[in-house]
């Protein structure tokens, strides 16, 4: 069960709720939403996290998205520092990521992993949608370029995405005659502490360990090189505001299309090209 709520909560016409709202892409939003003139909810599960979320313009609220009691409470008290105001958005931003082979993957990593970005988006939504239904409001999914293509060593992370994009089509085409639009917005690598916070664990078996190494190496370089956080978030406030939003939002420094070309090869091109890099990276590995 998370943390009581802070009081007071009060609330203005036009609210988004984002979730994970303490750092990175949420924090954020926080400012992207709030430019545009929008009052903004963020949640957290240590309430050491409130006072960033207050100073960045928003409201707090204690959510864990893995714990059901949690959200329960956490959306009681959105809703009743609502009113009669109008909920525009919830932003399914809460999320996890790990890294390494899946047969060194802990079962108990899978669960909690999926019930963070799968689960806990799906539950929030849930109780949620009533509202957004009534004030024709949005509902955005933060996924990733990884629910396009499934890299080696990120397959729970890709699974997690991969179901977010399901979801995020059904339930799109559920909603279409209600009003409420749903948009998924895929970053590619984005500078966050989601990826410096990583465990690495120990060494994977000698099987998966040259590749593994170079892809590692290659995933914590993107807290330097990657995205900032703010070029998501607006592509997020867009979603939250533009009249007729698309479906996806793939957020990249490439071309666009360089991402779309890619998950349409075929699947013997993508995994000769990953093993390419394998390859390279092993022979860096052995200098």
């Amino acid at each position: 069960m998370g943390a009581m709520n802070p009081e007071p909560l009060v609330a203005t016409a036009g609210s988004v709720l984002v979730t994970g709202g303490s750092s990175g892409i949420g924090a954020a939003c926080i400012e992207a939403l709030r430019s545009r003139g929008l009052r903004v909810f963020a949640t957290a599960r240590d309430p050491n996290d409130f006072a960033a979320i207050v100073r960045a313009g928003a409201t707090p609220l204690a959510m864990d998205v893995a714990d059901r009691a949690s959200v329960e409470a956490g959306c009681a008290a959105l809703l009743q520092a609502l009113g009669s105001a109008r909920l525009a958005a919830v932003v399914n931003n809460a999320g996890m990521a790990s890294i390494g082979p899946w047969e060194d993957l802990p079962l108990s990593d899978l669960r909690r992993m999926l019930e963070v970005n799968v689960i806990g988006a799906v539950s929030v939504t849930q109780l949620l949608l009533p509202r957004l239904r009534r004030d024709r409001g949005r509902v955005v999914l933060l996924s990733s370029v990884a629910g396009r293509v499934a890299m080696p060593f990120l397959g729970a992370y890709a699974c997690s995405k991969f179901a977010l994009e399901a979801f995020g089509d059904s339930l799109r085409r559920e909603l279409r005659r209600t009003g409420v639009k749903v948009v998924v917005v895929q970053p590619s690598a984005v500078r966050t502490p989601i990826w410096s916070r990583l465990d690495p664990g120990p060494p994977p078996a000698e099987a998966y360990r040259a590749g593994y190494l170079g892809f590692r190496d290659h995933v914590l370089k993107v807290e330097r090189d990657g995205l900032p956080p703010m070029r998501v978030a607006e592509a997020v406030a867009a979603a939250v505001t533009l009249p007729r939003p698309p479906a996806r939002m793939l957020v990249t420094r490439r071309n666009p299309l360089v991402y779309r070309l890619y998950a349409s090869l075929p699947d013997s091109v993508i995994d000769f090209v990953l093993g390419r890099r394998d390859k390279n990276s092993s022979s860096v590995d052995k200098t």
